[in-house]
């Protein structure tokens, strides 16, 4: 969101951080096993102040990491591995959406599951939240848009 820094998440669990400008490396977010992802991080988001970053894998773990050392702060748990992660800009929504069908909103403040939305009947292709942060929208590959109401 600062413009300076972009991340990339890759298939080996590691996400490194570099400056834009300058091309160069500016830190690594990897924690031991079994903090730190085991597989392929699948999603990255960073807060709008870019004091946090997000990650998922595809073990089933969502991270959220200390954007200045790089630190793991917390861990919270999917039990299906994780397709894409949506960090809605202006508060602390987190959507996740799963091989298991499954969209889960958390809150990144109390670190809580606010919502397991199901009924796709086949792989989640795309997530969003409004910008209201009241609907989280999700297609999938059974020919359907949904529309939950948070």
């Amino acid at each position: 969101p600062c413009g300076n820094f972009g991340v990339v998440g890759y298939s080996c669990g590691r996400i490194d951080k570099y400056n834009l400008q300058s091309g160069q490396h500016r830190g690594s977010f990897v924690a031991p096993r079994p903090e730190g992802h085991s597989s392929a991080v699948h999603g990255v988001a960073v807060t709008a102040l870019s004091q946090h970053l997000i990650s998922g894998g595809f073990e089933g773990g969502v991270r959220v990491w200390d954007f200045d050392s790089t630190s793991l702060l917390f861990r919270l748990h999917v039990p299906s591995p994780i397709n894409q992660i949506v960090l809605h800009p202006s508060s602390s929504l987190l959507a996740v959406t799963a091989d298991d069908l499954t969209v889960r909103v958390f809150d990144l403040t109390t670190r809580k599951l606010v919502r397991s939305l199901d009924g796709h009947v086949n792989r989640i292709t795309d997530c969003c939240i409004s910008p209201d942060g009241r609907w989280v929208l999700s297609a999938s590959s059974d020919c359907t848009l949904r529309v939950y109401d948070i």
